[in-house]
């Protein structure tokens, strides 16, 4: 649910937040059927009936707002206490979330799939030292948080795992990421450079180049110009599971 204290409850109004990105129906058809198929209910129909409208995406965006704000004076509080008692500089600060929220973009709720808005999360690293402030954009796993803990603490990590440290941190990192492997028990996603193929056992593909297509609306998967990209992310996702 989306429900943040009082306190922030009204922090944010509905008319001022983002309009959800639009549904394309050819996209978004593989994901609902899926769902009906294995009887699973959005998060609104377990209260509700019917589908959410505009003003219901734009509410629960406005709540979610609240919330991340009320997160933020949570881990600010942490972070006086630690620079209060003489810590803050011997404490690695990592913060990330497991998930994104579509929140109504391309018709969504929740999360189980592909699209950006679920799998692109916030990632903020805050090491002791003199590592000046950046942004990264390289591609990155938050399995990638494993390594760059035990890369800190002066540990090995070990061959069996699938991870490596965050770039940008001054750490060793032999291997940087050129892809990422995603995958969902109905689903699977390669994301290589600015294409990203997914695939859901329901029948179908979708392939967006995130550079020319950051809202995902035109599907490449069909188009005869990307057939080469198609065909060799295909067969490196097929062998990657």
């Amino acid at each position: 649910p989306y429900d943040p204290t009082p306190q922030f409850a009204s922090a944010f109004e509905p008319k001022d937040m983002p309009e959800p990105i639009s549904d394309t129906e050819e996209n978004t058809h593989l994901l609902t059927a899926w769902r009906r198929q294995q009887g699973f209910k959005p998060w609104y129909a377990f209260r509700n009936d019917g589908k959410p409208t505009r003003a219901h995406y734009l509410l629960q965006r406005a709540y979610y707002a609240a919330l991340i704000k009320q997160i933020d004076y949570e881990i600010g509080a942490i972070v006086d206490a630690l620079r209060e008692n003489g810590m803050l500089d011997q404490t690695v600060i990592i913060l990330a979330s497991d998930h994104g929220d579509y929140l109504g973009d391309h018709d969504l709720q929740g999360k189980a799939s592909f699209f950006e808005a679920a799998t692109k999360i916030p990632l903020i690293v805050r090491l002791p030292g003199a590592v000046a402030p950046a942004r990264s954009q390289d591609l990155v796993s938050l399995t990638d948080v494993t390594a760059t803990i035990l890369s800190v603490a002066g540990c090995p990590i070990p061959h069996h795992m699938d991870c490596v440290p965050l770039p940008g941190l001054g750490l060793r990192c032999d291997n940087p990421r050129d892809r990422i492997v995603g995958s969902l028990r109905n689903g699977w996603m390669l994301r290589r450079d600015d294409w990203k193929l997914t695939k859901y056992d329901v029948g179908g593909s979708l392939l967006f180049n995130l550079h020319d297509d950051p809202l995902e609306q035109h599907n490449l998967a069909r188009e005869g110009r990307c057939a080469d990209v198609f065909h060799r992310l295909d067969s490196e996702l097929v062998t990657a599971i």
